[in-house]
Formats: structure tokens, sequence, C-alpha cells
């Protein structure tokens, strides 16, 4: 929730991690329409039932300058267990492979987290133009926030 230009994460055992919003979007990518958050309700419809949808940046001066300060409390605050890396940006900064669909262990900030990647979600990934590509991103993702 953001408060007077300070955002507080809530508790959640599962993220979504986008890198940054589009222009005039909050940090919560699920909470507001997003091309990202749009292509994930067609993954699974019910996503943001089971995990928190936060950016890494909040503008792209924070993206330019390294900047991972939002990174470190939406970890700590929400207190992740499962982080799920929306493309290959994320998946760096969190030190995971940039490899799709597969599992890995990684420290953040004091924890252990699962984490894994699938493909950005934006509209300019030709990744989702094939149908069968569609349906393994969105078991992937389910299984992902359920499990």
């Amino acid at each position: 929730m953001r408060d007077q230009g300070v955002t507080t994460y809530p508790k959640s055992r599962r993220v979504v991690l986008g890198h940054s919003p589009s222009s005039g979007v909050e940090p919560y990518f699920g909470v507001v329409s997003s091309s990202s958050s749009r292509r994930l309700d067609t993954l699974f419809h019910d996503w943001r039932d089971q995990a928190l949808g936060a950016n890494m940046w909040w503008e792209p001066k924070d993206r330019d300058l390294f900047d991972y300060s939002h990174l470190e409390e939406i970890v700590t605050e929400t207190e992740c267990e499962v982080i799920v890396a929306l493309g290959v940006v994320v998946a760096e900064a969190i030190f995971i492979p940039p490899i799709s669909f597969e599992w890995f262990e990684t420290d953040l900030y004091g924890r252990r987290i699962r984490a894994a990647m699938i493909p950005h979600p934006s509209g300019l990934n030709r990744f989702y133009n094939d149908v069968d590509n569609r349906i393994t991103a969105a078991d992937f993702f389910k299984e992902a926030l359920l499990s």
C-alpha cells in the first residue's frame, strides 16, 4: 500500500515480480490494469488471490541506477518464500539463471527463496503468440502459485 510516497508490502508467501510499472501505474501491477497483468489473467485468472504482484523498480531512473531498494523491501516485508520472475531482467536481479519454467534456490536479503522465471508477459513478447507456449506458461504459472 502506498502512502505519502512510502510503500509497505503486505505479507505474501508468493510474489510475482516485475521490473518496472508502465507510466502512471502504481508499484503493485496486479491491482491496476497493465498489459502484463492482463496477460497474467489469461494464464491464471485468480493469480491475484494467490500472490502479490510487485515491481522491483518504480521509475526508469531507479532501473538505470540499479537501485534495488524496492526489491529488498518486497522480500523482507512480504516474507515471501516463492518468487515468479517476469522475464530475464528480473531473473538476473534475483540471481537465478534466465531459464524459463525451471525452479532455482536463491538467497535474497537473508531469506532463502524458491524462484522461477516465466517469459515477460508484456504484449511485446512474441513467445505468447504460440498457443502451445501459452499453455506451457499457464500450467507452470498456476502450479507455481498453488504449490
